[in-house]
């Protein structure tokens, strides 16, 4: 083992000083693009799941009682500190009048502040993430290897993300690096004061979550590998064991509902799994692509990281390898938690969620940076190489830059909208109001992360954006039926200009607008968008679904339309409709067949919008068809009618 000023071998050497100044550095930028991360649209639109996560917080605040109101997210350890903060801003604002520290409105929502305090709390867990893994790095290798995995943490855009928003991840992330580090602490010099310590943070990381408390696994392996028969460690681990379970229930009070909550949350990933058809067979190699995927370490860490603790995991099994006992069961102790709850995971559901793997990711990064360090010493060990204590500096500074590109790229691609965003929201705010409302834009795909800053929210989930490679091989009848489109500006002086510029001339000059890449505005090609704005007339109408045969539900439609008008259809299709393999119908309306257009996913089911068409009274039913039956289950329709300005077409 070694300290942090001592040398790695020929590595170079770090000393205390330099170390903690290189990780000041690091937990600043990576706090800073966690702030960033959280720090817009500080509503409930944003993560559906923050919803939950305030109900209980709220609670807490208004109250004063921790007994939790929601089964999701219900312990003190999470809900108490949020809480706190809003008490002080309400305070604030009582003494002052400032209405920017005022934590509720009129009708009991949440404003800006409730938000910007929750998030920036998530971002701080995180930032002390960080911190307490280079300490576990420290701990098991050496200085350089726990710089190294601070780095990984920092800028792992997963980390980031879960550091943003109001769940228990970022706290759960930081949790077990404490648990690990002070594991870790307590086996290499094993008091009673330690091992209470250790039982004590366990009891931290179960708080944040009921699996966080699988972190004990890596102290049990530790008293195992290190030997079995020494007694002493065996009553360390007991005494560790009986912190961690009366500091647990002391830190919630209501833990006996716990375990129904948990109950609860099987059930409802077992649903999932059947929703999405998934399967056990296939979860290794979902936790590969997430350890190897762009969001968290990417292929070649993440990859190495991979190896690292299998040949962590080998060195542990096979004593004749010549690592002594005590190194053993240190190397024991990261590679038992990342197998055992994986395993665990597998055995209780075949539904794959990535949050739930970000426990790994403390275990991931130290073996990415224990690959690295020892390689970088293989090399150095065998091949003269000038000036290497400099040349590892270097090469250490390249491999943060380039970390610290990937988390800032994703903070940004996540923050900043692209044009075509912006061209969405312009649409957007000319369409009132925004149900059942169909736009047309051309594809292009960026490589955007989850949750970007506008995307998929436009009309806020009551409208729909149709992708389409060009918009000229579309017909004119369903351009000039929709409310608008997006295309490429390049289309004007292509070979098809002349039909783009009719899009464009055919309206006033306010119905068009250009959107141009600006930094941290918009990113993306040059787009323009068209606003058509066809008004919607008369209420209205909710249809009644009837059977009409294996396979077939029919609604009726009117008899005796106005010339002139348009029609679509809104439709709410709840998973039972839609089937495990959620397969969605088709509309039928006389002889024309029309895919459905999906709008936004719900809980219990999904939207989708028909194509508008006229009627003309020889067709009276609109059909929605498919080979499977229909299972049992509620279906919402409603029929919407338009009107369109002169120059549209109301062909069929």
């Amino acid at each position: 083992m070694m300290g942090s000023g001592e040398t790695v071998g020929a590595a170079g050497r770090v000393t205390g000083r330099w170390s903690w100044l290189l990780l000041s550095l690091v937990v600043l930028a990576g706090l800073v693009l966690r702030i960033w991360f959280g720090s817009w649209d500080l509503n409930q639109g944003r993560f559906w799941d923050e919803r939950y996560s305030l109900l209980n917080i709220l609670s807490v605040y208004q109250t004063g009682e921790l007994k939790p109101v929601n089964a999701y997210y219900p312990s003190p350890v999470f809900n108490l500190p949020p809480a706190a903060l809003l008490r002080a801003s309400e305070a604030t604002h009582q003494r002052t009048g400032d209405r920017r520290f005022q934590v509720l409105d009129q009708r009991d929502r949440a404003r800006p502040v409730t938000y910007r305090l929750c998030r920036g709390l998530q971002a701080i867990y995180g930032a002390a993430a960080i911190v307490f893994v280079f300490l576990a790095g420290r701990a098991a290798f050496s200085t350089p290897v726990g710089l190294l995995s601070a780095v990984i943490v920092a800028f792992a855009p997963w980390p980031i993300h879960a550091s943003g928003y109001l769940k228990p991840d970022s706290l759960l992330l930081m949790t077990i690096a404490l648990a690990l580090h002070a594991s870790l602490a307590a086996f290499g010099r094993p008091t009673i004061g330690r091992y209470l310590w250790a039982g004590l943070t366990i009891a931290l990381a179960m708080s944040s979550k009921l699996t966080g408390g699988m972190i004990a696994l890596s102290l049990v392996a530790a008293t195992l590998l290190g030997g079995w028969r020494d007694r002493r460690r065996w009553a360390l681990l007991v005494a560790a064991g009986a912190a961690s379970a009366v500091s647990f229930v002391l830190l919630n009070p209501y833990w006996m509902h716990y375990f129904r909550y948990l109950q609860g949350l099987k059930r409802d990933y077992a649903y999932r799994a059947e929703l999405h058809d998934s399967s056990r067979l296939a979860m290794p190699g979902e936790v590969f692509g997430f350890v190897t995927g762009e969001y968290l370490h990417g292929f070649l860490l993440g990859a190495l990281g991979l190896i690292g603790l299998a040949l962590l995991a080998v060195t542990v099994v096979a004593s004749r390898l010549g690592v002594d006992r005590l190194e053993r069961a240190r190397r024991g102790m990261l590679v038992a938690f990342p197998a055992i709850y994986t395993a665990v995971y597998i055995a209780q559901t075949p539904y794959f969620k990535a949050n739930n793997f970000l426990p790994l990711v403390p275990f991931t990064s130290i073996s990415i940076a224990w690959m690295l360090v020892s390689g970088w010493c293989w090399v150095v060990g065998r091949w003269p190489v000038p000036r290497r204590r400099a040349l590892g500096m270097v090469l250490f500074s390249l491999l943060t830059l380039w970390l610290a590109s990937r988390g800032y790229l994703y903070v940004y691609r996540s923050y900043t909208p692209t044009t075509f965003d912006v061209a969405l929201d312009f649409l957007e705010r000319r369409l009132r109001p925004p149900h059942a409302r169909l736009v047309f834009r051309e594809s292009w795909r960026p490589p955007d992360p989850p949750c970007s800053r506008v995307g998929e929210k436009f009309g806020r989930g009551l409208a729909a954006a149709v992708a389409a490679d060009r918009l000229d091989e579309l017909t004119a009848t369903e351009l000039e039926r929709s409310d608008g489109m997006i295309f490429f500006e390049h289309r004007l002086a292509s070979e098809s200009s002349d039909f783009y510029r009719r899009q464009v001339d055919r309206w006033p000059g306010h119905r068009v607008r250009i959107f141009e890449a600006e930094s941290f505005r918009h990113r993306g090609p040059t787009v323009v968008a068209v606003l058509n704005r066809p008004k919607p007339v008369g209420p209205i109408i909710d249809l009644e679904p009837r059977s009409c045969g294996q396979g077939c539900l029919a609604m009726d439609l009117p008899t005796d339309p106005d010339s002139g008008e348009s029609f679509n259809l809104y439709l709410y299709l709840t998973h039972a409709i839609l089937g495990p393999a959620g397969e969605a119908p088709r509309a039928q309306l006389g002889e024309r067949v029309m895919d459905l257009v999906p709008v936004a996913g719900q809980r219990n089911g999904n939207l989708y919008l028909t194509p508008r068409f006229v009627l003309d009274g020889s067709v009276t039913e609109m059909r929605l068809i498919r080979e499977s039956v229909f299972g049992d289950g509620l279906l919402k329709a409603q029929l919407f009618r338009w009107t369109f300005e002169a120059g549209h077409v109301t062909g069929p």
